[in-house]
């Protein structure tokens, strides 16, 4: 049997880059990727030179199932209904695509809300013109949890068990440095796609290799 690899696949962090690269904006009209979108990406990291000789062992796939419920406005009063929001139903249709594709396994953390924050246009409007806040300035702020703890089991059993030769890592969370430099010590490389965007330097220096912005062939 030839070398291996394996796709990690940070979902939160790839979900809001393919929003960004289609040029979305406030949350409630964004494009939301499908799982079209996410195989196509892989796909094009596959196609880089480094991989090509590889075979893949599968990809994984890590988020949390959007927050059901609702939570009341504290400036308005009124209702968020979770459930009603076109991100919701897309994020539960992406990750049953995925759960039912070829050589996809989707691990599953746990998504829980933490308040209220301002929106990126409220803050801009209110260094310009501070004003009294009102209720649509406030979106909830909704945290991921378990998510880089169950990337990192997966990468650290297949590192301790030798299961495959490269780990190819899409995420842009520091976090997960620890599995990082465990799979490099076991004798894995890492290949690291942050997918354009800027992160720290802490996730490059445990990498064996970054990808660029767009892959080579």
């Amino acid at each position: 049997m030839g070398k291996s690899y394996v796709v990690m696949l940070d979902g939160g962090f790839v979900r809001k880059c393919l929003q960004l690269s289609s040029g979305a904006g406030e949350a409630e009209h964004v494009s939301q990727p499908t799982c079209l979108d996410v195989l196509e990406h892989v796909r094009s990291l596959e196609a880089h030179a480094r991989l090509l000789a590889l075979d893949r062992h599968r990809i994984y796939w890590h988020d949390a199932p959007p927050l059901s419920g609702r939570e009341r406005n504290p400036l308005s009063g009124e209702r968020f209904d979770f459930t009603s929001h076109a991100e919701h139903s897309a994020n539960l249709q992406l990750q049953a695509a995925l759960s039912t594709s070829d050589d996809v396994a989707v691990r599953r953390g746990e998504a829980v809300f933490r308040g209220w924050r301002l929106r990126h246009r409220a803050l801009v409007e209110l260094a310009v013109a501070p004003r009294p806040l009102i209720g649509e300035d406030l979106v909830p702020n909704v945290e991921q949890k378990g998510v880089d703890l169950r990337i990192g089991l997966d990468i650290a059993l297949l590192a301790v068990r030798r299961i495959v030769h490269v780990v190819v890592l899409v995420t842009g969370d520091s976090d997960l440095v620890p599995a990082m430099k465990l799979a490099r010590r076991e004798g894995l490389r890492v290949y690291l796609d942050r997918m354009g965007r800027p992160v720290k330097r802490t996730l490059l220096e445990h990498a064996d290799y970054v990808f660029p912005s767009a892959p080579r062939r």
